[in-house]
């Protein structure tokens, strides 16, 4: 008889899947989400890129957005101390419960072929719960090249986002627009 994985057996799995590394191509994430009912195309994507403090301007932006009344689901990468941080639905970490149920979720859907990566199983997972949530943005920080590429070739459509930023010679000026 097969016994349901805890909390602990699903992490342990999912961290194992860090063994290989990063694979080019697209292939095994459009079939897990495919068969997910393409999850990524049922909300608005903000796309936060850059190489220092994305997660610090998404959380700002999720922030925003949920005060203007939207359900927001926030995709952040790494974790400080627990898994759980990296999915969240209007602010709230996502459970134990929920890793389980999710890890069971995008498991079912995998297709034959390689084992997916660390990555493109958790990315499942959190995109799916934004789907059941019906999220009307999920805000995504992750660095540009990655984002743009592999993100319009999933068909996540972009919501373009002024970028700003504080000229660092004189830190009392106004933001400037890029």
């Amino acid at each position: 008889m097969t016994t349901r994985p805890t909390h602990t057996d699903c992490l342990n799995t999912l961290f194992g899947l860090r063994r290989f590394g990063i694979k080019l191509g697209l292939a095994t994430i459009r079939r897990i989400l495919a068969n997910l009912g393409n999850p990524h195309r049922r909300y608005r994507t903000i796309h936060v890129a850059g190489t220092n403090g994305k997660g610090s301007v998404a959380s700002g932006i999720a922030s925003v957005l949920r005060a203007s009344g939207y359900r927001v689901g926030l995709y952040t990468s790494p974790h400080l101390v627990r898994f759980n941080e990296r999915i969240q639905v209007d602010g709230a970490e996502i459970t134990d419960a929920d890793i389980v149920r999710l890890y069971r979720r995008v498991k079912r859907a995998l297709p034959g072929g390689r084992e997916p990566t660390f990555f493109e199983f958790t990315t499942a997972m959190a995109l799916d719960e934004f789907a059941r949530y019906n999220v009307g943005y999920h805000v995504w920080p992750y660095w540009r090249e990655y984002v743009q590429g592999t993100c319009a070739r999933l068909g996540i459509p972009p919501v373009p986002v002024p970028m700003y930023r504080i000229p660092a010679s004189d830190p009392e000026a106004d933001t400037v627009r890029e």
